[in-house]
C-alpha cells in the first residue's frame, strides 16, 4: 500500500512537473511569437518611414524642377515683353507720314 501511495504521489509530482514544463514551453513560444510580431511591425514601420522620406525627397526634387520651369517661362515672358517694348519705342520714334487712302472714286456700301 505504501509503495502504491508513493508511486501515486510520484506520478502526481511528475504530471505536475510535466504540466509546468508544458506551460513554460507554451509561454516561451507565445513570448517568441509576440517578439516576432513586434520585430515584423518594427521593420514594417521602418520601411514605411524610409518610403515616406524617399517620396518627400522626390517631391522636393519635382518642386525644384517645376520652379525652374516657371522661372524659365517668366524669363521668356520678360524677354518677349522687353523686345516688344523696344520695337514699339523704335516704331514710335520713326516719323511716319500717314495719308488716308483716296476713296473718292469708290462706291461705299452702307
Amino acid at each position: 500500500q505504501a509503495d502504491y501511495e508513493a508511486k501515486l504521489i510520484q506520478k502526481v509530482i511528475d504530471d505536475t512537473h510535466a504540466a509546468e514544463l508544458r506551460a513554460a514551453k507554451k509561454r516561451e513560444e507565445e513570448r517568441e511569437k509576440y517578439r516576432q510580431i513586434f520585430e515584423d511591425n518594427r521593420k514594417h514601420q521602418e520601411l514605411k518611414q524610409q518610403q515616406a522620406a524617399k517620396e518627400a525627397e522626390e517631391d522636393l526634387e519635382r518642386m525644384a524642377q517645376y520652379a525652374k520651369v516657371l522661372e524659365e517661362q517668366e524669363r521668356k515672358r520678360e524677354e518677349m515683353f522687353r523686345s516688344f517694348t523696344e520695337r514699339q519705342e523704335k516704331l514710335g520714334k520713326q516719323k511716319v507720314d500717314y495719308k488716308p487712302p483716296d476713296l473718292s472714286g469708290r462706291v461705299l456700301m452702307s
